[in-house]
């Protein structure tokens, strides 16, 4: 048995796991597979340029050092990735997407304070619309609210601050295809519509991470000993 122990699990599949075991400086690695020894190396060279090597029972399995450091193994079984258990659950990080709702309460924010500056330039104070300002608000309160609660890791708000991206943007490509082509315009459509698709294929790590929290899964603990 190796000084370290993680557990690593198929995303969203938390019972198809293999455990990997290891001394300082990734030496005499092994894979096991429940209790089965899958595969042992005692250096840590080859992992640099990723070894894969085909298992009877499992199918080919890949392991590989992450581009970044610290190094860490990325493991791949028939080319589904496999992600390492942290506290007894699948680690799935949603950092990148509860920041694109900071982005965007940002964004929203500068915006609305660039336009009510050319309104009271051009019209003063009273031109200012109080509709226009309750718009604002909720938008601005929309973001805000759902980077909050996905900070809170309550994930269920993404479906609130996704749904009112989605609707606005339909809404701004209509406004694009009626009144022709605008560069702001194209730039904020295209800027909105690759944001968009990232938090679409995140949709499948959210309700995971929620069906997790609500049936209180519990995995292996990561530093769980093999009998």
């Amino acid at each position: 048995m190796g000084s370290f122990t993680k557990v690593y699990a198929r995303t969203f599949k938390p019972n198809e796991k293999l455990t990997l075991t290891w001394d300082p400086g990734y030496r005499n690695v092994k894979i096991y597979d429940e209790k089965r020894l899958v595969m042992s190396w005692e250096q840590p060279g080859q992992f640099v340029k990723g070894v894969s090597f085909q298992d009877e029972q499992l199918g080919e399995i890949r392991l590989k050092f992450t581009d970044s450091r610290p190094l860490q193994l990325e493991l791949k079984v028939n080319n589904k990735k496999y992600t390492p258990n942290k506290g007894g659950k699948q680690e799935i990080d949603l950092t990148g997407q509860t920041s694109i709702f900071w982005v965007m309460f940002a964004f929203t924010l500068v915006g609305a304070a660039i336009i009510i500056a050319k309104i009271e330039l051009a019209y003063g104070s009273p031109g200012i619309n109080t509709t226009f300002l309750m718009i604002i608000a909720i938008v601005n309160g929309i973001y805000l609210f759902t980077a909050l609660m996905m900070t809170l890791k309550k994930y269920w708000a993404f479906f609130i601050g996704y749904g009112y991206m989605l609707i606005s943007t339909i809404l701004l490509m209509l406004v694009v295809l009626g009144f022709g082509i605008d560069v702001l315009l194209f730039v904020m459509l295209f800027f909105r519509t690759l944001l968009l698709i990232y938090l679409s294929i995140s949709i499948r790590k959210v309700l995971y991470l929620l069906r997790v929290k609500r049936e209180k899964n519990t995995l292996e603990l990561i530093d769980e000993t093999l009998q």
